[in-house]
């Protein structure tokens, strides 16, 4: 009777494992979307180790687990040895809403600095900050507009893609980040949502 009990336990445990498994492969496919690709492995391992133990238990569908297990296992492998092959589009988003935020930090000090000098933009990006390049992956170009009265009083800050990156961004001094896929963005580009 007890051997029975442990038969009739073991489809119940084999599902619950097969079902951590599965979860614990959708976290690690969503901790690997926002570019943390070490738990993204261990999240993968375990989801490896799960289901593989799973399929153990699964006399009749054990076989298809293992193969669905071998599958997920190869497509782990072909993203950690080439990631650009399957991030490049989530890559390029993660960087241009990390270059979109820098953009509003220029923007943040370049207010505090036309509060400092009677209204006047700076007239350099090197007055704003030390850097032109966000990480490897945006170069920032700063366009100050001088009026008739040597007063900046607008400018527009591009932030350019370097590599493989595609997504421009743009940003005046009303702070709202735009951006375009296909080529320059400017005040009528979309919004940057995040």
């Amino acid at each position: 009777m007890s051997s029975s009990n442990s038969i009739s336990m073991n489809p119940a445990a084999a599902i619950l494992l097969l079902v951590t498994g599965a979860a614990s492969a959708a976290t690690g496919i969503l901790v690997w979307c926002q570019d943390d690709w070490r738990l993204a492995a261990v999240l993968g391992a375990l989801a490896l180790a799960l289901i593989f133990r799973s399929s153990r238990y699964l006399s009749n569908w054990g076989r298809l687990v293992r193969l669905c297990g071998v599958f997920l296992g190869i497509l782990m492998a072909v993203v950690f040895i080439d990631p650009t092959i399957w991030t490049d589009r989530i890559s390029s988003f993660n960087q241009a809403v990390k270059a979109g935020r820098v953009l509003q930090s220029i923007v943040k000090k370049n207010q505090e600095y036309a509060i400092a000098h009677r209204g006047s933009f700076a007239r350099r990006l090197g007055e704003l900050t030390n850097g032109m390049v966000v990480g490897a992956s945006y170069t920032i170009v700063y366009s100050p507009v001088e009026d008739s009265d040597h007063v900046i009083r607008h400018y527009s800050l591009r932030a350019v893609p370097l590599g493989t990156y595609w997504i421009r961004l743009y940003v005046d001094e009303t702070g709202v980040v735009r951006h375009s896929d296909t080529g320059p963005a400017d005040k009528n580009s979309p919004t940057l949502q995040r």
